[in-house]
């Protein structure tokens, strides 16, 4: 049993190191972009991430368009993880259609709500070969008047 061990450590190393080396290198932004005002435009490690919504402000039954553009990630795939803030809300995920390379879309409505305002939040997360980028933005659903 003891001749075998140095071949497990060997092999749990070359395991490891493989599965470090495959594993994307994670990249949250920071921001304070408000995505129901402008278009944000973020930067980070070379990598180029536009996002907007194309509304403004976003109302309960309108569509809303996330356009996501990306530069500096390789063969890029782009989901956004959506659920309230301010209600408990069932989180919602929405796989983004790539519509060129790097640039992504998907169109979705907000239910009717009792609240005059509903505050929203966007994870953003887009995968490369070797890196994933991650970010959050937060904006408010307002009732129709």
């Amino acid at each position: 049993m003891k001749a075998y061990l140095p071949f497990i450590f060997l092999f749990l190393a070359v395991l490891s190191g493989t599965l470090w080396y495959l594993t994307p290198k994670e990249i949250f932004i920071k921001h304070e972009c408000d995505i129901t005002q402008q278009v944000c435009q973020l930067e980070q490690d070379g990598v180029q991430l536009r996002f907007s919504t194309g509304a403004s402000p976003i109302e309960q039954r309108t569509p809303v368009f996330y356009e996501v553009d990306v530069k500096g990630l390789k063969n890029p795939n782009a989901i956004i993880y959506l659920h309230g803030q301010s209600m408990l809300m069932n989180n919602e995920i929405i796989e983004m259609e790539q519509i060129a390379p790097g640039s992504f879309r998907a169109k979705r409505d907000f239910p009717i709500c009792t609240e005059r305002a509903m505050t929203w939040r966007v994870h953003l997360s887009v995968k490369g070969e070797k890196q994933l980028l991650k970010t959050n933005f937060d904006f408010e659903v307002k009732r129709e008047k």
